[in-house]
């Protein structure tokens, strides 16, 4: 089933949805902390750098061709940009992806800090947690949804707080995977205790 069959599909059961395409402009071995990779895998990572990586005015153009496909809200359907994950695009994609956001006053969805290997390449790319290395390119903001946003350490905690009492603050779409059930739990206890 292709996107066009799946939103079709939402449309005819009337529910309202947000369809975001997935960018991806680095290739997926230089993205997450793989160490030293048996033979039986390279074959792998190869294939899905392959299929997942494109050029940056590539992935621009897709973008707006899929919201001028795709977007009706009249008929229930929201497109948007959905960069991967911060670690997994370049900052020129980001920030491509934000500008077509924000000229069409769409939202833009991203994956956040899911696992504590991605916290782990935050540091290690950019010197800082993922979430403040958005805000240094200018991508956080009120239409910004930021799924997952599990392994977000306290010091990015509260930087985001402080943005929020700024009134900029992004919105997070918690989605916990089994594994990381329980630290979803405990950093709720934590906020809201």
């Amino acid at each position: 089933m292709g996107v066009g069959a799946a939103i079709q599909a939402m449309r005819d059961l009337g529910l309202r949805h947000v369809v975001s395409l997935t960018l991806s402009d680095k290739n997926y071995e230089e993205t997450i902390p793989l160490g030293e990779v048996g033979l039986n895998l390279q074959d792998e990572i190869k294939r899905m750098s392959v299929s997942e990586a494109k050029g940056i005015e590539t992935w621009l153009e897709d973008c707006e061709k899929f919201i001028e496909t795709f977007h009706d809200p009249d008929s229930l359907t929201t497109c948007c940009p959905g960069p991967s994950a911060v670690q997994r695009c370049s900052d020129e994609l980001l920030q491509g992806a934000a500008d077509i956001a924000r000229r069409r006053k769409l939202p833009m969805h991203i994956h956040l800090a899911e696992t504590k290997a991605q916290a782990v390449m935050g540091k290690r790319l950019y010197g800082t947690s993922l979430l403040q290395h958005l805000d240094s390119l200018g991508v956080l903001g009120p239409n910004l949804s930021l799924a997952h946003s599990v392994w977000i350490e306290p010091a990015a905690r509260a930087f985001c707080q402080e943005r929020s009492d700024a009134g900029s603050q992004s919105r997070q779409a918690i989605c916990v995977s089994v594994a990381g059930w329980r630290r979803f739990v405990s950093f709720c206890l934590e906020v809201w205790m």
